[in-house]
């Protein structure tokens, strides 16, 4: 069968019947641009879950005494489901396979849900402004359609900086 066969309408009862996905944030450090995607993730799901991935980058600072602070305590006080940070540890330098990990335990975790990933990425002004820039994004996006399963769901989440 090809993906264009005719499978009937959508239904009331199947809308019904889908719970909504588990949204997976991975956040290396706190910044208009993680505080953007984990936002979006909130408004799509009332299960949201970040992730920090340490040990895997010099310069990334752990969010989890910050947490309380930075997140729980604005989206308690909003009335909103506070996401739990969590951490996961890594080797020297690596990023992608505990991430991509996590995210395999996760859809174990819920086999009846999607696991969304809100993939947050930076988008220079100038084409040549990117080569400068690291291309984790791209790479976690092209590793997820890759390795992630038919569970997984990939939402990109653009940042346009300004010039």
């Amino acid at each position: 069968m090809s993906a264009q066969t005719s499978c009937g309408a959508l239904s009331a009862k199947e809308l019904a019947s889908t719970p909504p996905p588990v949204v997976v944030v991975p956040i290396s450090r706190w910044n208009r641009i993680a505080k953007r995607a984990l936002r979006f993730a909130i408004r799509i799901s009332p299960d949201v879950r970040a992730v920090q991935v340490l040990g895997a980058d010099v310069e990334t600072e752990n969010l989890g005494p910050r947490w309380d602070e930075l997140v729980e305590r604005p989206l308690r006080a909003a009335a909103l489901p506070v996401p739990p940070l969590d951490t996961v540890p890594s080797g020297y330098r690596r990023l992608f396979t505990p991430l991509l990990a996590y995210i395999a335990r996760i859809g174990d975790q819920y086999p009846d849900r999607d696991v969304a990933v809100v993939v947050p990425e930076l988008i220079e002004r100038r084409w040549y402004h990117a080569l400068l820039r690291t291309h984790r994004a791209s790479v976690l996006k092209t590793l997820l359609l890759l390795r992630g399963g038919p569970k997984v769901i990939i939402i990109n989440t653009p940042w346009h900086l300004a010039d």
